[in-house]
């Protein structure tokens, strides 16, 4: 007999496929819940919108993950969220699939790449059609307001966005407070 059949807590404790929930998780409550918490956060800053390339950031407030570990090392998926409306989740070419599901987000896109493995001598070319596709969204839902967070940005990324006269804000406090 061990020490916890002798005190009877081996009886007391709940076994492996106990459940609080019976029904499991409510991934689309859960998927509004969050996603609500950001826009909130945005709105209370007065940020019109933010661009997070950070793969948690971007599972936390959309729910799509897809080749997470992957993309921590190379930003080439991201997603837009509008202080108001539904996301853009810009993926890798071919993998729009894995989140069509996902009720919050208004459409999937191929993401554009402009990361030295891929792009080469092309960098800064690549990094301004993405930093044109990205202002021509700001402009949509925010008018001539051009601010816009991003939680994690690479230098040829900032400089493409700031010659659109984009104001870049720090995105990753309004994710930590969400």
């Amino acid at each position: 007999m061990t020490g916890y059949e002798a005190t009877g807590l081996a009886r007391r404790t709940p076994g492996l496929d106990a459940q609080d929930h019976g029904a499991g998780i409510d991934m689309v409550r859960l998927r509004a819940h969050r996603y609500a918490r950001v826009q909130a956060e945005l709105k209370a800053r007065d940020i019109p919108a933010c661009v997070l390339m950070n793969p948690i950031n971007i599972r936390y407030a959309t729910g799509s993950r897809n080749m997470q570990l992957w993309s921590l090392h190379t930003p080439a998926r991201y997603a837009f969220i509008p202080a108001e409306g539904k996301a853009i989740l810009f993926d890798f070419s071919g993998c729009e699939f894995m989140s069509a599901h996902i009720e919050l987000l208004a459409e999937i896109r191929p993401a554009r790449s402009w990361v030295y493995f891929s792009a080469g001598d092309r960098l800064e070319a690549r990094a301004q059609l993405w930093a044109d596709e990205i202002a021509d969204l700001l402009r949509v839902h925010a008018g001539s307001d051009l601010r816009l967070a991003v939680d994690r940005l690479d230098i040829l990324g900032a400089r493409a966005l700031e010659r659109h006269g984009i104001t870049l804000l720090q995105g990753q406090e309004s994710l930590e407070h969400a």
